[in-house]
């Protein structure tokens, strides 16, 4: 096979389903498999409408974050969740800012334990945790709506964001 030695964490990579390895953005796998999938499933569950297009949408960026590691779809998902949870608690809270900072504190605890202190970090977790940081950061005055659940779910798990960033803003992205 074609395994590399990581010098950094001192461990193997195997291709697309190894821990630590992406899809690259410019590999045969993504450019002629994945994306043009993506595309057509895109197109064609727009015919059907938005909401199905945004699930499309979703569906791609979870199995594209699966396809580079696996045992962390969990830990993606979770914190999508979790961060929603935060800010539908935030509006029309007494204390947005308290549901904010532990909303941060708690990324914050996440990104620190699987970045600094676990031998192996997550795939992506800096980008969709400052991702998401930034939303809760959008909406900490309690009175800015929060974005529905499927608008929040593609934003905060993009595919082409995911991985290789940049940190987006809820203004700029869930409108589109």
């Amino acid at each position: 096979g074609h395994r590399r030695r990581s010098a950094r964490y001192g461990r193997s990579q195997a291709g697309a389903f190894g821990s630590l390895t992406a899809v690259p953005f410019n590999g045969f796998p993504f450019l002629l498999g994945f994306l043009p999938l993506t595309l057509c499933g895109f197109a064609l569950a727009g015919r059907r409408g938005q909401a199905w297009a945004k699930t499309w949408l979703i569906a791609a960026s979870l199995s594209f974050y699966a396809a580079g590691a696996p045992t962390f779809l969990p830990l993606l998902v979770l914190s999508v969740a979790g961060n929603l949870l935060c800010l539908h608690a935030m509006h029309g809270s007494a204390r947005p800012g308290r549901w904010a900072a532990t909303g941060v504190t708690l990324n914050l605890a996440v990104l620190a334990w699987f970045k600094y202190l676990n031998a192996q970090p997550a795939l992506g977790l800096s980008f969709f945790t400052f991702t998401q940081i930034s939303c809760l950061l959008y909406h900490a005055d309690g009175e800015t709506p929060p974005p529905k659940p499927r608008d929040y779910a593609l934003f905060a798990g993009f595919f082409p964001a995911l991985l290789a960033g940049p940190i987006c803003s809820q203004r700029e992205t869930v409108p589109q």
